[in-house]
């Protein structure tokens, strides 16, 4: 679980949340700068249009009064100079009316085209009025005058300045349109930039509980992994002191057997190889007896010897190979424990490499030796399998087992070193134990080189 969480790496997930939280940010301020940039020229088109169209309609409507007016004065009048001027003035008058009519025309939108046609037909019917006049002699502006200004130009001037007010009306209510128009995208805005806070402030709160409950984490993990480095080097410490010990009795051993066999076998051996300096010139029974005694105390301390060889170095591995050495190490284990040894076997593996030759010896010694002195077993099954691309050794006993969670389970000098063999050979170390159950211990070494180790279990 420890493992897992340490290889688990949060930056991923943090930068796909801020990555998230900034494409929130981004994207919304440049749909929010549009928008605002939108509203904001639309304002700007209304106000110059109003102001625009304001303008047009007021000149228009000047126009139209003026025009009225001089129309007037020229059926009024009676002098021909007075005539003449009132004349060029309602031509000048119609002229800027039919520009301002146009200009207008320009700055109405599309969809108020038709009331633009009926103000130009109104215009249009009122300046062929005023035409009309021109043709007129002075005595028909004496006796038509009046009642034309009043049956012909005054309805039809209050009609065309009716249909201007109408599409100043219009005007306003399309300009009321767009504001109202405006006042949604407004609306809109202030939902996006609720909404774009509203999500920002939920992302953020989630990245910073994400990094709390992390950090958090973290420092439970840390705290966790340097007592557990403490408690490594403790047991690093006490492992090296039994290591030491260990290899002070192994050296005290030695001594010891050099000097209690080899050394008072050599000294026996020595003995008879005086009495037998001194008996080489007699002709009795005790040359030849002194001469026996000394092949059997010569084969007694090449016993001894082999034996410790057999102990520092296994040279039977070298002259007879690995299966040899296992059934004779499983009979020596039999012969001094009286424990029954069965050794299965299987496939190639007589062309092992020498480090995997050595280290499977020695793995099933040290199996061995453990189950003589802490499993009680009543039987040992040892399986050594070889195939094309692996070689695997199981060693299993029917003894006491132990619980694998307990403390020091794995803590001996023996099981450490079982387990350095196997991963300088890039191989995988398992042990499987429960109370009462038993132990079996699982060792697979690659053939081939391999660089990459996997982790030993401990398994029920």
């Amino acid at each position: 679980m420890t493992v897992r969480l340490m290889k688990y790496r949060s930056w991923h997930l943090l930068s796909v949340a801020f990555g998230a939280l900034l494409v929130v940010l981004v994207g919304s301020g440049v749909i929010l700068t549009n928008r605002i940039t939108r509203v904001r020229d639309e304002i700007a088109s209304i106000q110059g249009a109003s102001q625009k169209v304001e303008v047009a309609i007021t000149g228009l409507r000047e126009q139209v009064f003026s025009l009225a007016l001089f129309a007037r004065d020229y059926l009024m009048h009676r002098g021909p100079i007075e005539s003449g001027a009132d004349r060029r003035e309602m031509l000048s008058r119609r002229t800027v009316l039919l520009l301002d009519l146009e200009r207008l025309a320009e700055l109405i939108p599309s969809a108020d085209k038709a009331e633009i046609s009926r103000v130009e037909d109104i215009v249009l019917a009122y300046l062929r009025s005023t035409n009309a006049v021109f043709t007129w002699t002075e005595d028909e502006k004496r006796y038509f005058g009046p009642a034309y200004i009043r049956d012909q130009l005054t309805p039809q001037r209050d009609a065309l300045l009716r249909a201007i007010a109408e599409l100043n009306e219009i005007y306003r209510d399309s300009i009321d349109r767009r504001q109202a128009s405006i006042l949604a995208t407004q609306r809109l805005i202030l939902n996006t930039t609720r909404n774009t806070v509203f999500v920002a402030v939920v992302l953020s709160i989630l990245i910073a509980l994400y990094t709390i409950v992390r950090l958090h984490r973290l420092e439970v993990l840390a705290d966790r992994h340097r007592e557990e480095l403490e408690r490594d080097q403790e047991h690093l410490r006490r492992l090296s002191q039994e290591m030491v010990r260990t290899q002070e009795a192994e050296r005290k051993s030695l001594s010891r057997e050099l000097h209690d066999q080899v050394g008072q076998t050599l000294t026996a051996l020595r003995l008879e190889i005086g009495n037998l300096a001194s008996l080489r010139l007699t002709d009795g029974p005790g040359f030849a007896e002194h001469f026996d005694s000394a092949k059997q105390l010569s084969e007694q301390a090449l016993h001894t010897v082999r034996d410790l060889s057999m102990g520092l170095r296994p040279s039977m591995l070298d002259d007879l190979g690995l299966e040899p050495a296992l059934r004779w190490q499983a009979r020596n284990f039999s012969r001094s424990s009286r424990i029954p040894v069965e050794i299965n076997i299987e496939g190639e593996v007589a062309a092992l490499p020498e480090p995997h030759r050595i280290s499977i010896f020695r793995i099933v010694q040290e199996a061995l030796t453990n189950c003589a002195k802490h499993s009680s077993a009543n039987e040992v099954r040892i399986t050594l399998h070889g195939g094309p691309a692996s070689v695997s050794l199981t060693v299993q006993d029917d003894g006491q087992g132990f619980s694998p969670g307990t403390r020091g389970a794995k803590s001996g000098v023996g099981l450490i070193g079982i387990e350095e063999r196997v991963r300088e050979l890039g191989g995988r170390f398992s042990i499987y134990s429960a109370p009462d159950r038993g132990t079996l211990l699982v060792a697979e070494f690659p053939l081939e080189p391999s660089h990459e180790q996997e982790p030993h279990s401990v398994s029920r």
